[in-house]
């Protein structure tokens, strides 16, 4: 699963970027991508940087959020 997450990462960021922009919500801040296999969230972590999670189909989205949101504040402190 993780071939090629860092290129297929970056062209939907850009894509959520402008759309966030276009349709008005403000700056992006997260997007969550449900499958049947699971879930992927991508969330900036920093001007440079941005947190991909790949989960189960059973991950709870209340914690989910909550660890990513911690994990992201901590990554963008550790790479500023």
């Amino acid at each position: 699963a993780g071939e090629g997450v860092g290129e297929m990462s970056e062209a939907v960021l850009g894509m959520w970027e402008g759309m966030s922009g276009e349709l008005g919500r403000g700056e992006f801040q997260m997007n969550l991508v449900r499958g049947e296999d699971g879930l992927t969230l991508m969330t900036r972590c920093g001007p440079d940087a941005v947190l991909v999670v790949l989960t189960t189909p059973k991950a709870k989205l209340g914690l989910l959020f909550l660890d990513v949101k911690r994990t992201a504040a901590e990554l963008a402190r550790v790479l500023a």
